[in-house]
């Protein structure tokens, strides 16, 4: 299957709706076009066949509450079990809200942003809901501004002797002025610079026998440590900090993405990484982030490392699985509407555009094996106006 990426699909609609050297289009304009058209593809694979996309949300109710609230990623439910991962599970099944008062056994509905079960007197248990999640949002990341000396502070340097060594059959290795101690079980030894390729990298530490000599997993190679090998010890999950010193981060960061490559310690530092928390309001500068364990302290150097901030509940690129057996709909979807604006012909693009709706309609269809329930859903419209063949204005 194709991996088109975001500047492949950009390219291509500048070609389709002819602005390809157009400065009046920015490629901001055709990526919120596109997540108009990610919005509008949903839409029609989940008409077609509800369970494409689903996650579970457990919950429990007592004999006081009959209501949950939704999940924030809420679009439209798909089934209610009750005592779910027990042998006495069962589907709860779902009554319309007029009939409220007339249930005679255990059925839920859905009203605003809760969920209702009914009768009162049978709505405790423990409940699992199978719903449809909103389709993530069409968003480039942010790049965090740089300063050419930007700092992840993640590990500490291990001090060096000439005589230090590696064990290779008892898994030792003997920094004679280290000073390790038991609470450095579970961190990670990282080495660079080692005579024996095996030797470098990172090595999970299991013991500490002295202050001076540990024991690592993994594969190692005999090796008296010379002069120019590095030695760092890792921290743990809450002492990775990111300073940028032209970044002002508040807390609308935490929870997205830290998006990091072209680092000095690419198997550690390259990657993405959760932003768990602002150091301070007075320091805007620095971040912690809580995944992507082990890092290593580096300092960036030059623009050569790209860092960049992705919100939650948005992608970038790769383009998601459900999507990238379609992306000539997202394409021709993002090209007719910026044809539209610009009142260009776009009766060729309408044809395409009709045909591929069509496809993906007769092809998501073919997952079905059941009747689906009438979708429950707040309305959504993109810039394309499905309803109607309809456009807004940019």
């Amino acid at each position: 299957m194709q991996n088109i990426t975001p500047a492949q699909l950009i390219s291509n609609i500048r070609l389709l709706s002819f602005t390809r050297n157009d400065l009046a289009v920015t490629d901001a304009d055709i990526v919120q076009r596109l997540d108009e058209a990610v919005s509008s593809l949903y839409d029609l694979i989940v008409a077609a066949y509800e369970h494409y996309a689903i996650k579970s949300f457990d919950f429990t109710l007592t004999s006081t509450t009959q209501a949950v609230t939704l999940p924030d990623d809420f679009y439209k439910d798909n089934s209610v079990d009750y005592n779910p991962d027990t042998q006495g599970r069962m589907t709860v099944h779902r009554y319309e809200w007029l009939d409220r008062n007339d249930v005679g056994r255990r059925q839920y509905s859905i009203l605003d942003d809760q969920l209702i079960v009914n009768p009162p007197q049978l709505s405790s248990g423990n409940y699992r809901l199978y719903y449809t999640p909103v389709v993530q949002s069409f968003f480039d990341p942010a790049i965090v501004v740089q300063a050419g000396d930007d700092v992840l502070t993640s590990s500490s340097s291990v001090p060096r002797d000439p005589f230090d060594t590696v064990t290779a059959a008892s898994g030792h290795i003997q920094f004679n002025a280290a000073s390790f101690g038991v609470g450095d079980i579970g961190k990670y030894l990282y080495m660079t610079g080692c005579s024996n390729a095996v030797n470098n990298g990172l090595h999970l530490i299991t013991a500490v026998l002295s202050g001076t000599i540990i024991v690592v997993s993994g594969t190692l190679a005999d090796e008296l440590l010379g002069v120019g090998v590095t030695a760092d010890l890792t921290g743990n999950l809450t002492t990775s900090t990111w300073t940028f010193a032209n970044a002002a981060f508040d807390s609308t960061y935490i929870g997205q993405d830290l998006i990091v490559f072209g680092t000095a310690n690419p198997v550690c530092n390259d990657g993405t990484f959760t932003v768990g928390s602002i150091v301070s309001v007075l320091s805007p500068t620095q971040i912690v982030t809580v995944s992507g364990y082990p890092l290593v302290t580096e300092t960036f150097v030059g623009p050569q490392v790209l860092v960049q901030a992705q919100p939650a509940g948005t992608f970038w690129n790769p383009l998601p699985m459900i999507f990238k057996p379609w992306y000539e709909y997202i394409q021709v979807h993002a090209a007719l509407a910026i044809k539209s604006f610009f009142e260009m012909d776009t009766t060729d693009l309408e044809g395409r555009l009709a045909a591929l709706t069509k496809r993906v309609e007769t092809m998501a269809s073919n997952r079905m094996e059941e009747g689906g329930q009438a979708p429950m859903v707040d309305g959504r419209q993109g810039w394309w106006n499905d309803t109607d063949g309809g456009f807004y204005g940019f």
